[in-house]
């Protein structure tokens, strides 16, 4: 738990103060930031891109969060970690943001003395993120926890997954010890530029639970930001499209080259990304035809991943195995 102050998001909600300015960034004429909580943050979620069903999304979660270290450390310290230290370091480890400076170490004294540590820096490339409970009971108190979207409708406060960093606890809901009955639930993300640069989050949503009960009271709908919070639409409002559904991939196995064929009626360009199991990339590729061949022949046999995108979207994801 800690003491909060709500005064700036208030206004913000209000809309006394800019996105702009309460992000305290220089607005670039015509940039516009966008924020998608259905794809990976970097190359190491390549697997989670592959998933079809929620389930499928809150096991690799869980099964991540058992990996990490985050849970471990010790809040009986000084400087003392609190839950504000907790989440912030989850989405370090699990989102990433590559541009950010700071201790890069693994001393425990560092960690706890600068609050965080980016030695696992976007590990887990997984769109995690901060956010923000505030009491009824006492607006002046408050707690921090993690969330993912892995359901499809980030509008519903029942498709997000919300988590514990202190414990690794998954699917948190009203009534446990760090979310009442009667609260106020605020999502908050690092949206992209333009130039796929992740900046310092924001608030996105805002949630009003009452006897347990969740509703939707807010929601970011600055001019600069583009908020896609439904899955389905993810595909559908690309500003490039080719038709994914009919991406083929042959031969599979493969042993050589191997080619990827897809509908691409405008000639855009499309970029195709590898990846091994680890999520570590091993080759790109593009092209602006329907097809784009990658030589297969210099590496292992094995299970590969791979992206097709165009700029800043993802198009289609997918398995492969190398003979």
């Amino acid at each position: 738990m800690k003491k909060v102050r709500k005064t700036l998001r208030n206004l913000l909600y209000a809309g006394a103060i800019t996105l702009a300015g309460f992000l305290n960034m220089n607005k670039v004429e015509g940039q516009k930031y966008t924020f998608n909580p259905f794809v990976s943050t970097n190359a190491n979620g390549a697997e989670y891109d592959l998933l079809k069903t929620r389930t499928q999304r809150d096991s690799l979660t869980q099964e991540k969060l058992n990996e990490d270290w985050v849970s471990e450390i010790n809040s009986s310290i000084n400087p003392i970690w609190d839950c504000t230290e907790y989440s912030r370091q989850l989405m370090i480890n699990f989102h990433g943001f590559p541009e950010l400076e700071g201790y890069p170490g693994e001393n425990l004294d560092s960690i706890y003395y600068y609050g965080k540590t980016l030695k696992d820096n976007g590990k887990y490339g997984l769109p995690v993120y901060f956010v923000d409970i505030w009491y009824d009971e006492n607006p002046s108190e408050g707690h921090n926890m993690n969330c993912i979207l892995t359901g499809n409708n980030g509008e519903k406060f029942e498709d997000w997954n919300f988590i514990e960093p202190q414990n690794d606890k998954i699917n948190i809901k009203p009534g446990a010890w760090d979310m009442p009955m009667n609260c106020e639930i605020e999502v908050n993300a690092p949206p992209k530029d333009n130039n796929g640069n992740y900046l310092s989050r924001i608030p996105i949503l805002k949630f009003q639970i009452t006897n347990g009960n969740a509703n939707l009271i807010w929601k970011n709908t600055s001019s600069s930001l583009k908020l896609i919070t439904n899955r389905d639409s993810v595909n559908s409002n690309l500003e490039n499209k080719i038709n994914y559904s009919e991406i083929k991939f042959y031969p599979n196995p493969v042993k050589n080259a191997g080619i990827f064929e897809f509908e691409n009626n405008e000639n855009k360009e499309v970029y195709l990304e590898i990846y091994d199991v680890s999520g570590r990339a091993i080759g790109k590729k593009s092209s602006n035809s329907k097809k784009i061949e990658f030589d297969f022949s210099d590496l292992s046999c094995g299970i590969y991943f791979y992206k097709l995108k165009n700029p800043g979207n993802l198009i289609s994801t997918g398995k492969l195995i190398k003979d």
